[in-house]
């Protein structure tokens, strides 16, 4: 059993202070925005967002940064240019929280609404590069942004089994409404960085289970051996249990 443990999952919010809580709860709607569509049939899967007040030098730096970096990159995307001083605007400006963000600002937000980073005064490919997160990623974005724990499944095999200590966590009472479910491959060449960032080796057998916290804590990675005690404990350690009074974490000294 691995041991919990406290640190920051590089999810790249690179203008954290920004877009920690600005979320779409469906996917993004940019009306009366013009926007410059790279997809030629589904809906992409990335739209970044152009926030800027004076159509200065940096505003065009980061303009241009995007005219020329999108169409090389294979994943769908598309851009939006939003002058934030624009009246027809105030509802893009007020849903993203940039009213006192610094100027100009990129910022990505995934198909199913999850913000995957916000970039201030200029940008390049390889920042770019840096937003256009894996597909797993999105979603689990998508549910810390929304407040939710989530426990993130690699699976050596399709056959292999959540871990009964990590199902009884999530089937919890304690637990169950605020925790989210995602599963990957561990062989699924797209998702590459994000077993990365959470440190998961390949070659890992059976099933690895993270678990993650808002903003982006990781509190631990649990196998087979895993208890719901446990995992609880380590939610709690990592200051991240609930705030029921009556829980049994909260009746323990600390």
């Amino acid at each position: 059993m691995f041991a919990s443990t406290r640190v920051m999952l590089s999810l790249p919010l690179i203008c954290a202070a920004c877009a920690s809580h600005a979320f779409a709860q469906n996917s993004p709607r940019f009306a009366n925005v013009p926007a410059q569509s790279m997809a030629t049939d589904a809906r992409p899967e990335f739209t970044l967002l152009l926030f800027w007040k004076e159509n200065n030098v940096a505003t065009q730096a980061m303009m241009s940064q995007l005219k020329s970096s999108l169409p090389q990159k294979p994943r769908r995307t598309e851009w939006s240019s939003i002058n934030v001083t624009d009246p027809a605007n105030r509802e893009l400006v007020e849903r993203y929280k940039v009213s006192r963000a610094p100027m100009p600002m990129v910022m990505c937000v995934a198909a199913n609404g999850a913000i995957t980073g916000a970039v201030p005064d200029r940008i390049n490919d390889q920042t770019i590069d840096k937003l256009l997160v894996t597909p797993t990623m999105t979603q689990v974005m998508k549910a810390l942004q929304e407040d939710k724990l989530v426990l993130v499944h690699v699976k050596s095999d399709t056959s292999a089994q959540l871990p009964q200590g990590v199902a009884d966590f999530a089937a919890d009472p304690m637990f169950q409404a605020r925790t989210t479910m995602v599963s990957l491959h561990r062989d699924d060449s797209s998702e590459k960085r994000f077993l990365a960032d959470m440190s998961i080796d390949a070659k890992t057998p059976g099933s690895m289970v993270s678990l993650l916290a808002p903003p982006g804590v990781l509190v631990g990675k649990y196998t087979t051996e895993a208890t719901k005690e446990q995992i609880g404990a380590d939610l709690h350690t990592a200051g991240k249990c609930c705030n029921d009074p009556n829980c049994i974490h909260n009746q323990k000294k600390k």
